[in-house]
């Protein structure tokens, strides 16, 4: 909750563009051949998701320095107390937890972040 409450701004600016493209899609971009229908080209779908996702983690990996201060001190306290107790998972624990708790909530729900208004819908 803390972190959500610090970073909204932040999660804006970082995923707005990369989200707001994918939502105003009018097709899926289906990867899985058991899911699609015939008329899908998987394989454009495969290549067109991983520019997306490209794209994403690039701009996740320049955002270094608008991370908020105060986020950044969260998350070497956390490293700090993790390397103490458990070091050969410092970066595990400080990495799970700064993609599966802080960029994933945001991404699989933007509409709760301010991101997007309402559920993106296709076709």
């Amino acid at each position: 909750m803390y972190f959500k409450k610090r970073a909204t701004g932040f999660l804006q600016s970082l995923l707005k563009g990369a989200l707001v493209s994918l939502s105003e899609r009018s097709t899926a971009l289906e990867v899985d051949p058991l899911r699609a229908d015939a008329s899908v080209n998987i394989e454009e779908n495969r290549r067109l998701l991983i520019g997306v996702v490209q794209a994403l983690l690039d701009e996740i990996f320049n955002s270094v320095q608008t991370f908020p201060s105060s986020l950044k001190m969260v998350l070497q306290e956390l490293q700090f107390m993790v390397k103490e107790r458990f070091p050969e998972m410092e970066y595990e624990i400080v990495g799970g937890f700064f993609f599966l708790r802080f960029l994933c909530p945001a991404i699989v729900a933007p509409e709760s972040y301010g991101i997007l208004i309402g559920t993106p819908r296709l076709g």
